[in-house]
């Protein structure tokens, strides 16, 4: 990114200024006001923009700071620059109820959308965390280069004597690493993930109640119901009302003494054979009576003819065949008649057996016996209309079947309309859990994201520590490199003298991982190694039981100094970064109860076999006596230190005895 122009329309003291930048370094310099801070706050305000506080922090903030003296309503300016071959424009109005920002492509000639992700594409990922603590460095105090020498001069000779953490790289570095171990810890981990996966079950639980399944019919089913309730009640009462006039029909049906067609077919088919048959007797019984007039005029003849002959002839003889030929006839007559007489009384008989069940008949369905064609004429008139009451009997009773067929369709789809209303009830209440959970959800992201907006700015701060620690320690590597053999000549000078000569150089190293393991409880000598090694920007990493473990006197004094220290169960698992490894033996002398000793005397047994993955250059350490905290395997290990540390102890008291007794060697 390089900067080419900016203009100011108003910022703090400064009104329409327009300040163009050329190739290579850029020196903005004038006198003690002259406006140099604000013109570096406007570009830091043109790249990241700038907000105003709230409450009493918005009286002392930059924003309240820099608004401009002259017209307030111009708090605003743009700012060009280049990046990857492309400038951009970027104009911002800083005042907060008239806020704008606008990007546009020169290159290109058009506007572009002012997003998070162009930004961090214009100024190559740099957040304005990183800029501040890399970029955008603060003056110093010192006004001239032999201020700033002498100022160097007095950071260098208060680097490890002054407690002002501005003057100690130590004490600073532990700071910022304290810092960071504070920012990783209110860090949440999971939150991406638990982002993702909250994401995608919204978008499942939306497909879910999108689908068919969850479309609210329930009205539709509410209605349908009450309709076919309707047609129900309808139905059933047609129905009622056509089994009332069949109910009446069978009553007439009954008054006549017929159940059916077919029984009123029987007694008409009885009608006609008892009418045939008075109609057949009674014309035998006219045939008779012709026959008997007939029979008698012959048998009269007969007779008149030979009363004839036997008043004109005399002579009998000759007349006699006469005379028994009609007498004869006569006979025969007689005879006749007397048959004749005989079927005539079968025929009355039947003929009147068929007149007496026909005028019973008649009389029980006319009313009057009288037998006669035209009564007969009538009494079919009225079968006819017994059969056609018969087959309307049989079409209603048809009809009744179907209105009970139709009754009982329509409560079926009222009971499943009954079943789909509760159905889409169930369904209803079902979609209601789903979007409560699914406002839930879209709670949890909505917290979700504040918590990776938060995250988000913590690794922009872990990032720049990250950067202020490389930079630091690069400093100090500096500073030891330019200053480090003179301090190193000065403590070997100093060790020399204390040993007699027997130590004759001596190096200071810094940013040690030293762990301490064992009985931290109880081990003065732990104690005294902490507070020492307080002064060269250690790491401790205390590994010890939970019976065992580090005073919190101690830990709140590291606290105090910002120096980062870890604590651990575990031994094999962590020792590979130490720089000293210092094991202590768990004292028996400490426990009033020897059970709770024997709980955890060899919970920490350093074996040979542990220090393959270790450092090359870590020394082991023990006060000394060991019991069996340390295997004896180790003591052949170049990393073993410990009998020369006894040795040294010697001889450091030998010294201290000296000094006190003020001997001479």
């Amino acid at each position: 990114m390089k900067l080419l122009e900016l203009h100011i329309n108003g910022f703090g003291k400064i009104h329409d200024r327009t300040i163009s930048f050329s190739d290579g370094i850029n020196v903005i310099y004038g006198r003690n006001e002259a406006g140099k801070s604000t013109l570096h706050t406007f570009i830091r305000g043109m790249l990241f923009g700038m907000e105003r506080g709230r409450g009493r922090a918005a009286r002392n903030d930059l924003y309240s700071k820099y608004e401009p003296w002259e017209n307030s309503g111009t708090y605003e300016g743009w700012l060009r620059l280049e990046q990857g071959g492309v400038v951009y424009r970027i104009e911002r109005r800083f005042r907060k109820d008239d806020r704008y920002l606008r990007i546009i492509n020169e290159t290109q000639g058009r506007e572009e959308e002012p997003t998070r992700a162009l930004m961090d594409r214009i100024l190559g990922g740099l957040n304005e965390t990183t800029y501040n603590n890399t970029i955008s460095i603060s003056q110093l105090k010192s006004a001239t280069e032999d201020g700033m020498v002498g100022e160097l001069k007095n950071y260098i000779a208060n680097m490890n004597t002054t407690g002002n953490i501005s003057l100690n790289i130590t004490k600073a570095t532990a700071f910022l690493k304290n810092q960071k171990r504070s920012l990783e810890a209110n860090l949440v981990p999971d939150a991406s993930r638990e982002y993702t996966a909250l994401l995608a079950e919204i978008r499942a639980v939306d497909a879910e109640i999108s689908s068919p399944q969850y479309e609210n019919q329930l009205a539709v089913y509410q209605r349908t119901r009450s309709q076919v309730k309707g047609i129900i009640e309808n139905t059933q009462a047609e129905r009622a009302a056509l089994a009332e006039k069949v109910k009446k029909s069978r009553q007439v049906l009954a008054d006549g003494q017929f159940t059916d067609r077919s029984s009123v077919a029987a007694c008409e088919e009885k009608a006609r054979s008892l009418y045939d048959s008075f109609c057949t007797a009674e014309r035998e019984c006219k045939k008779r009576s012709r026959k008997l007039l007939a029979g008698a005029g012959i048998l009269l003849a007969i007779c008149g003819a030979l009363m004839a002959g036997y008043l004109g002839i005399t002579d009998l003889s000759r007349f006699l065949p006469f005379v028994i030929a009609g007498g004869g006839g006569a006979i025969m007559g007689l005879v006749l008649a007397m048959v004749l007489t005989a079927r005539g009384k079968r025929f009355d008989r039947k003929m009147e057996e068929a007149r007496a069940q026909l005028s019973e008949l008649l009389a029980r369905h006319l009313g009057d016996g009288t037998v006669s064609s035209e009564a007969m004429d009538t009494f079919y008139g009225r079968m006819a209309e017994f059969s056609k009451l018969c087959d309307m009997l049989d079409q209603s009773e048809h009809a009744l079947d179907k209105y009970t067929e139709d009754i009982s369709s329509l409560q079926e789809k009222q009971n499943n309309c009954s079943e789909m209303i509760e159905k889409q009830q169930r369904t209803q209440w079902e979609l209601e859990k789903k979007l409560d959970h699914l406002t839930h959800c879209k709670d949890q992201v909505e917290a979700l994201k504040q918590v990776l907006e938060e995250n988000e700015r913590i690794r922009e701060e872990i990032t720049a520590i990250d950067l202020a620690l490389e930079t630091m320690t690069e400093l100090s590597g500096t500073i030891r490199d330019s200053f480090g053999l003179y301090l190193n000549k000065s403590a070997s000078q100093l060790v020399n003298s204390i040993t007699g000569g027997i130590y004759s150089s001596m190096s200071v190293d810094e940013n040690l991982n030293i762990f301490m393991v064992g009985d931290l409880k109880y081990g003065r000598t732990v104690h005294s190694l902490l507070q020492a090694m307080s002064h060269f920007n250690p790491t401790f990493h205390f590994i010890s039981p939970k019976e065992l473990e580090m005073p919190k006197a101690y830990k709140l004094f590291l606290d105090e100094l910002h120096i980062p220290y870890y604590e651990h169960t575990e031994l094999d698992d962590v020792i590979n970064d130490a720089d000293i490894l210092y094991m202590t033996r768990v004292q028996r002398e400490r426990f009033a109860d020897p059970l709770e000793y024997e709980k955890v005397k060899n919970v920490y047994i350093l074996k040979n076999s542990m220090l393959a993955g270790t450092k090359d250059n870590m020394k082991i350490l023990h006060p000394l006596p060991r019991v069996n905290e340390i295997s004896e395997d180790v003591d052949d290990n170049k990393k073993a230190y410990y009998f020369q540390q006894a040795l040294n102890g010697v001889y450091t008291r030998q010294a201290i005895i000296f000094k006190a007794l003020d001997l001479k060697w």
